[in-house]
């Protein structure tokens, strides 16, 4: 159950990831070593497949094919559930709840468990950007939505409808 919390949070920091490089001259081993180290974070997660496609230096991208389990329609499911029983404000508070967040995601790791891998890779681009002591991998919404199977656009088309009347928070994302 927790594993699932923990892909989330990989995800989000993969929007900016530093990866671990050890140098912040962009060639392509730095890159190539950057990827790995950032898709490495993400494969604890045992379905995403990637493969470094191109390196284009001079752009400064790295074009990835990405295949993971096809997960839009189970991310929609679960997040329509979520958002028809509770506001944000509401789920925010429930996160500290254990016993809440192992019966919610009890269902969701299930329906993981027997989704079907996505018939073939998405090819996307990533930029690469110089950070202080790294270099950084930006992913964009067609990178995100690869690397989750689309489970991140699924949840975003549900929930960028809520209102205040569901909560009086507000979120942004980098």
């Amino acid at each position: 159950m927790k594993k699932l919390l923990s892909l989330v949070l990989a995800l989000l920091l993969a929007l900016s990831f530093a990866g671990c490089s050890g140098s912040t001259a962009m060639t392509e081993k730095n890159v190539t070593a950057t990827v790995d180290q950032a898709f490495s974070a993400l494969k604890d997660f045992k379905n995403l497949e990637y493969n470094i496609e191109s390196i284009d230096l001079d752009a400064k991208t790295v074009t990835v094919s990405v295949r993971n389990k096809d997960l839009k329609d189970t991310a929609s499911a679960f997040t329509k559930a979520l958002v028809s029983k509770y506001s944000a404000l509401q789920m925010l508070g429930l996160l500290n709840n254990e016993t809440w967040l192992n019966t919610s995601l009890k269902s969701l790791t299930d329906s993981i468990a027997i989704a079907k891998m996505q018939s073939a890779p998405v090819s996307v681009t990533l930029t690469v950007t110089a950070g202080k002591k790294n270099l950084m991998l930006g992913f964009d919404d067609a990178a995100e939505n690869a690397v989750s199977g689309g489970a991140l656009q699924a949840v975003k088309s549900l929930t960028s409808g809520l209102t205040s009347s569901k909560s009086t928070t507000e979120s942004t994302s980098n």
